[in-house]
């Protein structure tokens, strides 16, 4: 899990240099629309190497980095440290938690040949 979020935030590290630092208020809105596509490429660099790393059960080893994200994008919030509305740092947050998921079910994938099953979330045919 550390390893998978290590690169996670490396990976958003380097995905955000061709933007500098972005900002609601000084970064106009093709930067944020670019980033919205790279930056959470980050997180499905993340929740596959956690996945490859532990395949057995790899959603549940994803969680943490999961919850890590939350953690650090509601300090951002609560300290001001923030410029832009709470709907776009919640948005933020919740792509980087998507391609976590995205990076996990990809390596479930390529291993299993078939998406991952969720119990309650798949219907079974009669």
């Amino acid at each position: 899990m550390l390893l998978g979020y290590a690169l996670f935030v490396i990976g958003t590290i380097v995905a955000r240099l061709p933007f500098g630092d972005l900002s609601w208020v000084a970064s106009d809105a093709r930067e944020l629309a670019i980033a919205a596509f790279v930056v959470p490429w980050a997180g499905v660099i993340g929740g596959l190497v956690t996945a490859a790393i532990v395949p057995s059960r790899p959603f549940l080893h994803i969680l943490p980095g999961c919850f890590l994200i939350v953690l650090e994008s509601s300090w951002l919030v609560i300290t001001g440290r923030s410029d832009g509305p709470l709907w776009f740092e919640t948005g933020a947050a919740l792509s980087l938690i998507l391609g976590y998921f995205l990076g996990a079910a990809a390596w479930v994938f390529y291993k299993t040949g078939s998406l991952p099953r969720f119990p309650g979330l798949t219907s079974r045919r009669a």
